[in-house]
Formats: C-alpha cells, sequence, structure tokens
C-alpha cells in the first residue's frame, strides 16, 4: 500500500486542529476512524510525518480508532481507540474498551449529509447529482413515464444546484463547507462526457436517464470517464 496516499487524511486532519466554528470553547480533540488492520499502519503514518515536518505537528489531542460492524438484530458498529488519547479520561476509558453504537440512530444523519469540508471526488459529485439533484427538478409524470432508453432535458445553473446540496446535503449549521467550485467541477465533467451543455456562463442542459440502484449509477458514469481504462479496481480507486 502507498502510504503517502495518506497525506491527504492528514491534511484534512490538521484542518481540524485549530478554533473552528459554532463549537464553543473550541476545547476538542481529533479522532481518526478507520479498518483494524490500518490503524497501526496510519498511527505509525502520521508520527513519522510529525518528526518530519512542524507543518504536521498537532497541537490538540489526536486519537486513531478502529471500527468493526456487527449484524444483529439491529446493525451495531463497534469503534475502539487504538492509538494516541482524549481528554475526557472517562470517554478515553470508554473508547479504549470499545464503544457500541446502534447504527439506526445515527443512520439519518449519516445519510443526509454527504458533503462535509473535505473536497469531494469529482465521481462522487456527479453521483450525488444524478442521483438526489437532477431527478428532484422533473415533474413525477415526465418521470414515470418516460423510457429508461430516453433522455429528459433539465436546466439549471451552477448556483441553484449549490443551494439544492448545500440545504439537502450539507451538514446543518455550517452548509458553506460545500463550495461552488465542486458543482462546477462536476458540471464540466458531465459536459466533458456528453451529458450536459453550457447553454451559457454557469446555466447547463442536462441530458438526464434515469439509473436504478446506485451501483448503476456508479458504474455507469464510471464507465463513461473511463471508457478506455480496462483496470476495474483502477476505477474504484479513482471514484474513490
Amino acid at each position: 500500500m502507498d502510504n503517502t496516499k495518506w497525506l491527504n487524511d492528514v491534511k484534512q486532519l490538521k484542518g481540524y486542529d485549530q478554533k473552528l466554528e459554532k463549537l464553543g470553547d473550541n476545547t476538542h480533540d481529533i479522532i481518526f476512524i478507520t479498518d483494524t488492520l490500518l490503524t497501526r499502519k496510519f498511527w505509525n503514518y502520521i508520527t513519522q510525518i510529525e518528526l518530519e515536518s512542524d507543518a504536521y505537528k498537532f497541537e490538540r489531542k489526536l486519537c486513531v480508532c478502529q471500527f468493526a460492524r456487527q449484524d444483529k438484530v439491529d446493525v451495531i458498529l463497534v469503534v475502539r481507540k487504538d492509538y494516541g488519547k482524549l481528554s475526557d479520561n472517562t470517554l478515553d476509558n470508554d473508547f479504549s474498551d470499545g464503544k457500541r453504537m446502534n447504527l439506526k440512530n445515527i443512520i439519518t444523519e449519516i445519510d443526509s449529509t454527504k458533503f462535509y469540508d473535505a473536497n469531494p471526488n469529482v465521481l462522487y459529485t456527479m453521483e450525488i447529482l444524478w442521483d438526489f439533484v437532477f431527478p428532484k427538478q422533473i415533474a413525477e409524470k415526465d418521470y414515470r413515464f418516460t423510457p429508461m432508453n430516453k433522455s429528459i432535458k433539465i436546466t439549471m445553473t451552477i448556483d441553484q444546484i449549490l443551494e439544492f446540496v448545500r440545504h439537502h446535503f450539507a451538514p446543518k449549521g455550517n452548509q458553506n463547507v460545500v463550495r461552488r467550485a465542486w458543482i462546477r467541477n462536476a458540471m464540466d465533467k458531465f459536459v466533458e462526457i456528453n451529458l450536459a451543455q453550457e447553454i451559457v456562463q454557469g446555466q447547463y442542459r442536462i441530458e438526464f436517464r434515469k439509473r436504478i440502484g446506485k451501483k448503476i449509477t456508479r458504474n455507469f458514469l464510471l464507465n463513461l470517464v473511463y471508457p478506455e481504462e480496462n483496470s476495474a479496481q483502477m476505477k474504484l480507486d479513482s471514484f474513490r
């Protein structure tokens, strides 16, 4: 595994190592949650990069946690701290032993928040627009009776899309984390693969077609963006 790919994760974590809006006294800690098999490798990487550059030294407490999923009557997420320390001793002890959380108690907020402060891969943004934004602009009758092999023309501006995404899919109370440039990049990519036209600056006509299921949309976009790519794994890596 190329550990240098973790540099973007470290940079994002450093972005939280400062005073943040809407966090009161800002005495917050920083937690990174990842797969069980990666916690030690990531901790070693972040420890090494702190030694190599003062730019990556953390002033706030940082810990790395692993997570696992348990499928029982309800889906349970188990989060356990492997490295670092939390400021609150009670929480630190709890997470050192492992904390169980019922997924149904957090899934609504997780599902509705599709963008955070990190710049998403353009294909991820395209998928969100295709599945959750463009269909909302179509009359129910037109959506229902238009065959899947026929396109439905939608006209939207960057500002309209941005407003919709911020309202529905950004963290509550911090909707401006979604950047206009993210939407612009996604729309330009739609133009590049002939699924949209820029009519005038900032306004697009989208050639929308219905898809069934998230995976179908993802594969549909991957195949258009990477038509000559033979490695499915490389496509997925690029998408992530």
